[in-house]
């Protein structure tokens, strides 16, 4: 099949033929390069790796390119129906677009948790459904995360009808459904400048301390041995408001006058504190403290504490020798029903050798949103 010919004019391809093969499945070998060059019988070219038998490279009589059996993508075949799968748009996984998803009949509402746009054509299906704040057709938003998401519900003839659409919440953690909440489109409505919304992040805190309780004695130690006389002395301060959980809203109404003086606001909308705690170490001796927020039923991850360990593990006298403790603090911003703030004397004497030291806990407003 092969034929060698000296033709030295070009052909319509601009190119001279030196060298015509003919017949099916006809190769160049190289053999010190491990490398076969084949014309198959489908007139494509493959190239083969002849030490494993792998094709390294394929083009087919359409001119589909293929790398290591892996089709090749380029300006002139990719799009729509292609089979192109891009692992990621913008850094993002397709998992994270936003859907449209047609929900069927008899479906429940408590299945539907991940950030989407639903859809319910047919106020027959919606009837059937489970967890529905309206029996009418109905288009719903869910937005969040796996671990919290919020429903949004508008019936289909929403500007007819029932004038309302709906809302609630849910959290994993507690597994919590809020009931559903509607707000009605015919009440009134305040209009709000959102330029002149601001937030303020204080350098020189507030001391909002004053709120806590005086400190009350919870526990305390003595131990006297060879190596000295050990003292402890543990306090507890709290402010409770958990009847209406409203404790950071309670402070923020009660300074409000020195909040607009600081920040120059006009009006108060919101603040942030952070309970906080300072150990004190001297020597080989702590002072030890903890902090303890707990939050509104219904919060995710509700009770939270700060330092506890450490300051759980001093038990006996002898216990604040050879611990150091960091800053303990929680930042708050609402839904507060108490704090809690723990603190410690602690004392050590030997001889002539007296060390006394004791943490030191606040309240402190760190920021202030408000409107100028």
């Amino acid at each position: 099949g092969l034929k060698i010919t000296d033709i030295y004019a070009q052909d319509v391809f601009g190119w001279k033929s030196s060298i015509d093969l003919s017949g099916s499945n006809v190769g160049i070998r190289v053999p010190d390069q491990n490398i076969l060059l084949g014309f198959n019988d489908k007139g494509g070219i493959t190239v083969v790796d002849t030490t494993k038998g792998a094709r390294l490279f394929e083009l087919d009589r359409k001119g589909q390119l293929y790398v290591n059996r892996n089709k090749v993508w380029h300006a002139g075949n990719d799009g729509s129906g292609s089979g192109l799968d891009a692992d990621l748009l913008d850094g993002l996984n397709s998992s994270a677009f936003l859907r449209q998803k047609i929900l069927p009949a008899g479906v429940d509402l408590n299945d539907y948790t991940s950030a989407g746009f639903y859809i319910c054509g047919f106020t027959a299906d919606a009837r059937t459904m489970k967890n529905m704040p309206n029996l009418d057709a109905f288009f719903m938003i869910v937005v969040g995360n796996r671990d919290m998401s919020l429903q949004i519900f508008f019936p289909y003839n929403i500007e007819a009808s029932t004038r309302r659409f709906y809302i609630r919440r849910w959290l994993r953690y507690h597994n919590f459904w809020s009931p559903w909440t509607y707000i009605v489109l015919d009440g009134n409505q305040q209009t709000q400048d959102p330029e002149n919304r601001a937030y303020v992040d204080l350098s020189n805190p507030i001391d909002v301390s004053d709120f806590l309780s005086a400190p009350s004695l919870t526990d305390s130690n003595k131990i006297t041995d060879e190596t000295g006389t050990y003292e402890i002395y543990k306090y507890k301060r709290s402010f409770d408001r958990s009847a209406n959980h409203d404790a950071v809203q309670y402070i923020m109404v009660q300074k409000s006058n020195l909040l607009k003086q600081v920040t120059g606001f006009s009006s108060i909308h919101g603040i942030r504190i952070n309970a906080v705690v300072y150990p004190q170490l001297s020597g080989n001796i702590l002072a030890a403290g903890a902090v303890r927020v707990c939050l509104r039923p219904g919060v995710a991850d509700r009770d939270k504490c700060a330092g506890c360990e450490v300051y759980q593990s001093i038990v006996s006298a002898k216990d604040i020798v050879g611990k150091t403790q960091n800053k303990c603090s929680i930042l708050t911003m609402g839904d507060v029903d108490f704090y809690e703030v723990y603190t410690m004397k602690s004392s050590y004497q030997y001889g002539n050798v007296y060390i006394e030291v004791e943490s030191e806990g606040k309240l402190l407003i760190t920021g202030v949103w408000g409107q100028y």
